[in-house]
């Protein structure tokens, strides 16, 4: 044991032998893992238990090791809060760049909109493109009425793409999330952002912000279209719903080619922009009409959900005996929207099967033909979805109590794989390490057969497919709730979420994103990947089924 009382020599003497000790056969230095100064499970079961242990916390953001800090910092937005608050902005000028972006990720989460100030004081002395992205990002989550303003000036100025990215992302997010925020719209340069969307490096983002943000206008429509016919898919796609929401039937003819695309993400876009032209020209209705024969599901489903305006009676009515329930109920919620009083033998029929699609398109019929008495009846019904269904239209429907878990005393060896049987074939997961409490509540419930049997409720193409409800239509809850693990990760394709109503609601429900989710960075857990079997969840109907979910490490 080395004493105090050893000398200089003594000390350089060991160090030296322990450095030749960790030499490897190539002649080289094996590089020594720092250690914690604090456990990270003390981190993490304070951030489940959301309660700032100052001391713990002060600790931890003083530690040699950069990780540590880093651990610290998720946990504290993810406990949010002035206090939290207080102990990440001081960590927005540590000398690491990776620990200010971690510190600009958690004063995003943090739901303290007053860090805005300091994020935009720090954005105009920070050197580090990384850094400066996550800057941007967290102004657009708050949600500060000083953040639309600040964005703005970033995207006109800025000569760095991470910068312009975040920025553009975050003004996204805060027209989603904080609508009331963004003011002013009138100071941001859409010029600019349309170079951006020209730009492979921003691309993503700035089509994102284009579909989110009503900016451009028929000036910027012959433009829009030549960038985007060289756009990657990803980025094509947001800029047809940007373009489409333009209304303009003068590009009828391109919108219909990209609905015709093998691209998913394109066909629905071009699709959904088709469905909000007027339907006048009987040449453009055959095409459109063309799409319910389709052999590609989506695009008959997309039709139905997003064109039906464009869609004769007789043909809907055709539809609604199917052969597929999605297409059935889709076509039927098509026809109730415009001529509710050619359902109602249909509906009483549907309330006698089986199948959650059609059942859940009954109940709507009786919601539009606001009859309360048959709803009353059918709120006593011994078919769970549509008890559940009428109960939510009559306003009588009691939610479970769903109060918050119990923190576990340990956390589970990450990252896990497991393997989702589902009715369309295998997809297989890896669970992260960065989301302990709630991969561990999903590999519970797996083990515990709470999935065996139970539905994709919520499948919407090119968005999300959700799943975990124990009914078709997505009540069946586990009865309590966990809190999030916001991380830095982002909604790509192929990732997967806890689905949530509100802060800390998460329970069983999950969704994969069959899309990059943009707008849902920041705000949902993301904890798990599918590493194998996407063109299964790709196929995935409204209402599949999980038979089971094996663990497989």
């Amino acid at each position: 044991m080395l004493k105090k009382t050893q000398n200089h020599h003594s000390i350089k003497w060991i160090s030296s032998t322990i450095a030749l000790l960790l030499l490897t056969a190539c002649g080289h230095m094996t590089p020594v893992p720092l250690e914690h100064c604090v456990a990270p499970a003390a981190l993490y079961k304070n951030a489940d238990l959301r309660q700032v242990d100052t001391p713990l916390f002060t600790q931890a953001l003083s530690c040699d090791n950069p990780q540590t800090v880093e651990i610290a910092l998720i946990n504290l937005g993810r406990i949010g809060g002035e206090d939290a608050a207080k102990l990440i902005e001081a960590q927005l000028k540590h000398q690491s760049s990776s620990v200010r972006a971690k510190a600009a990720f958690a004063a995003g989460i943090s739901l303290y909109p007053e860090l805005v100030a300091a994020l935009a004081e720090q954005f105009d002395q920070e050197s580090n493109p990384s850094v400066k992205q996550a800057l941007t990002l967290a102004m657009g989550n708050l949600g500060h009425d000083k953040s639309a303003a600040a964005l703005y000036t970033i995207i006109n100025t800025t000569k760095e793409d991470a910068a312009a990215k975040g920025a553009m992302q975050g003004l996204g997010i805060l027209a989603l999330f904080h609508p009331d925020e963004l003011i002013g719209k009138h100071n941001l340069n859409i010029d600019k952002v349309i170079e951006y969307l020209a730009n492979p490096n921003t691309a993503l983002e700035a089509s994102f912000l284009l579909a989110r943000v009503p900016l451009i206008n028929s000036s910027h429509l012959a433009k829009m279209i030549e960038i985007t016919d060289k756009l990657d898919s990803d980025s094509q796609a947001f800029a047809i719903r940007a373009i489409g929401n333009l209304k303009s039937s003068d590009h009828f003819d391109w919108l219909y080619e990209k609905a015709l695309s093998n691209d998913v993400g394109i066909s629905v876009s071009a699709i959904q922009a088709l469905g909000k032209l007027p339907t006048s020209d009987k040449n453009q209705q055959g095409k459109v009409i063309q799409l319910l024969t389709s052999d590609k599901l989506i695009s008959r489903l997309t039709s139905l959900e997003s064109a039906s305006n464009w869609l004769p009676l007789r043909e809907l009515m055709q539809l609604t005996t199917d052969s597929n329930s999605w297409i059935q109920a889709a076509a039927f919620n098509a026809i109730n929207n415009k001529q509710p009083q050619a359902l109602q033998k249909v509906a009483a029929q549907w309330l006698e099967t089986d199948e959650p699609n059609l059942q859940r398109a009954a109940i709507e019929f009786y919601v539009k033909q606001n009859d309360k008495n048959t709803l009353e009846k059918l709120a006593n019904s011994a078919k769970s979805i549509i008890a559940t269904g009428a109960q939510q239209k009559l306003g009588t429907y009691q939610a479970p109590e769903t109060a918050a878990s119990a923190t576990p005393e340990k956390v589970l060896a990450l990252p896990q794989s497991l393997t989702l049987k589902t009715t369309q074939g295998d997809i297989v997961i890896r669970l992260f390490e960065d989301t302990p409490y709630t991969a561990a509540n999903f590999i519970k419930l797996a083990q515990q057969g709470f999935y065996d049997k139970s539905y994709f409720h919520r499948v919407i193409p090119n968005f999300v497919a959700q799943g975990g409800g124990r009914f078709g239509d997505g009540s069946g809850s586990v009865g309590y709730s966990i809190r999030e693990e916001l991380s830095q990760r982002s909604h790509r394709f192929g990732t997967i979420g806890m689905a949530t109503s509100g802060k800390d609601t998460g329970g069983g429900q999950f969704f994969i994103n069959l899309a990059p989710n943009l707008h849902l960075d920041s705000n949902y857990t993301v904890f798990g990947e599918v590493i194998a079997g996407m063109e299964v969840a790709l196929k995935l109907e409204q209402n599949d089924q999980i038979v089971t979910i094996k663990v497989l490490n």
